[in-house]
């Protein structure tokens, strides 16, 4: 078909692919918020990586859980989506997870949080606390400002050890 094009092709172009195994480590947590009206708070932690997302075990009614978990993604090289996100959240029974905070907060191309720099640094990121800050779960709905938006908040919200 290519020569009835007129088309000719020493080799077609290849992709080499090469593998890897990210293995997100979540030990513990601690100082986390009430995050419910009763005064609980029955926490996990979401990663999402390579498209792809997985959680760790739900501590219940614990402000200072220890996790002890890995998350292993599969990444193949060329890396398309680089971005690693972690979230805290809040297991709620009845209703939907209340959202504790993000890590980072506010993502961008210039934090370590994504596969490509965690290659660079041998592919490795020694165990690490990381803050938590925003606006305090059970203020999140009345808290806005003039336009309707939420404002970016300063409350600490607790802090989690982190490796890859």
């Amino acid at each position: 078909m290519k020569k009835k094009q007129g088309l000719f092709l020493l080799q077609e172009p290849g992709i080499i692919r090469k593998s890897y195994q990210l293995s997100v480590n979540i030990m513990k947590a601690e100082g986390f918020p009430e995050c419910d009206g009763s005064g609980h708070c029955s926490s996990f932690v979401s990663v999402r990586a390579c498209g792809f997302v997985q959680i760790t075990r739900v501590i219940e009614e614990n402000f200072n859980p220890m996790f002890n978990g890995r998350l292993c993604f599969p990444v193949y090289a060329p890396i398309l989506n680089d971005k690693i996100t972690i979230r805290a959240w809040s297991q709620n029974k009845r209703t939907q997870d209340t959202f504790i905070a993000n890590v980072p907060e506010y993502p961008s191309q210039h934090d370590f949080f994504n596969i490509s720099k965690l290659l660079n640094q041998e592919g490795k990121m020694r165990p690490t606390w990381i803050n938590l800050y925003g606006v305090h779960p059970l203020e999140r709905g009345w808290f806005q400002n003039n336009n309707g938006n939420k404002k970016e908040g300063s409350t600490y919200l607790g802090r989690l050890l982190v490796s890859m």
